[in-house]
């Protein structure tokens, strides 16, 4: 059985400002080197065959990392890249909840049990 481990990217300077990023290629800070090495070591005792990375330089460098250990090349794939979030790039999240008021809240149905 084929068993597929999912990884986020480590933090950047914009992560941690709640920036949002989208397709703007923003590098990951010290900290969040610190959390790549950190998952590596722990993902270091699985057997990987293939790792796989956006094309954006903060999930490309976790996934050299994470890849470093197991003697394996990232392979990018722009389909994995996080969505373009538009005029929307660059802003903080209570920036963007200001020009679209309502967009962040989750929908009250996803609560409620479907018959």
């Amino acid at each position: 059985m084929t068993k597929i481990i999912l990884v986020r990217h480590g933090q950047t300077a914009w992560t941690s400002e709640n920036r949002i990023q989208g397709w703007l290629d923003i590098k990951l800070n010290e900290k969040g080197l610190r959390q790549a090495k950190r998952i590596a070591k722990e993902l270091k005792k699985k057997k990987i065959k293939a790792i796989y990375s956006s094309e954006l330089s903060r999930a490309y460098e976790t996934a050299k990392i994470i890849a470093r250990p197991h003697k394996l090349k990232v392979k990018k794939n722009i389909n994995l890249n996080e969505l373009n979030q538009g005029k929307w790039q660059g802003l903080l999240v209570k920036e963007a909840k200001n020009l679209k008021p309502g967009v962040h809240e989750v929908p009250t149905y996803i609560d409620k049990e479907v018959a």
